[in-house]
């Protein structure tokens, strides 16, 4: 059995995507850009800073467009229970995977959630995916129901079944999918806006480069 090669497809920007296909061995053809020569790694060209910064944006705008597709899926949601839990957990995680603890930082939400209502209702979706979608930290979870049927009377047996249940709290409502909703729209606003702007200034810098310069950069690899 060979392993599974999926297709190369990554975030170009904020609207837009890359799609990548192979070209022989170790080589990948970018399409969408016919009459280019080169495509340049430009880390000796802009700061560190600015290019991490710009990968952070992008991943961040990754997660919430997936998580935007997952809640609006639910506008009209299908008949399947599964379906409708997995898509209301997808898009939780997704949102919640933007404030996590891990290497590329935490989108700083309190650069465009105001104060009060809507800090509030992220605080709920943080605390729903850390406390019952991703761990058991909730008194629901721990509320194990367990119980024996008894049998009528006359019987050969007493008890006819040993029952263990435990209560599960439905937070997919009118409400939550609301709010969630506009906390992903408002976090990607931010995202595409930061992502434009720094976009905007890269070119800057790389316009003001000599066109020789340019095509004596490094070309623009991938390492698996």
């Amino acid at each position: 059995m060979r392993a599974p090669r999926p297709a190369l497809i990554c975030s170009l920007g904020p609207v837009d995507h890359l799609k990548l296909e192979h070209a022989g061995a170790n080589r990948l053809r970018i399409t969408g850009f016919p009459d280019a020569v080169k495509v340049i790694a430009i880390s000796d060209l802009v700061s560190s800073h600015t290019t991490r910064q710009l990968a952070r944006l992008a991943a961040y705008r990754q997660d919430l467009v997936f998580a935007q597709a997952c809640a609006n899926l639910l506008r009209d949601p299908p008949d399947s229970a599964v379906l409708r839990d997995a898509l209301w957990r997808a898009a939780v995680v997704h949102y919640c995977k933007c404030y996590g603890k891990s290497r590329r930082g935490q989108l700083p939400f309190a650069k465009f959630l105001g104060r009060g209502i809507p800090r509030d209702a992220h605080k709920f979706f943080i605390d729903l995916r850390n406390e019952q979608f991703v761990h058991d930290d909730n008194d629901y979870s721990h509320a194990m129901l367990t119980g024996a049927v008894i049998a009528a009377e006359g019987k050969s047996y007493k008890i006819e079944k040993i029952i263990c249940t435990s209560l599960v709290p439905n937070t997919l409502v009118e409400g939550n999918l609301g709010n969630l909703i506009l906390l992903i729209d408002s976090a990607l606003a931010w995202v595409i806006s930061e992502f434009d702007k720094l976009c905007d200034t890269i070119t800057a810098e790389l316009e003001a480069e000599q066109y020789a310069t340019l095509l004596s950069q490094p070309v623009w690899s991938i390492t698996a």
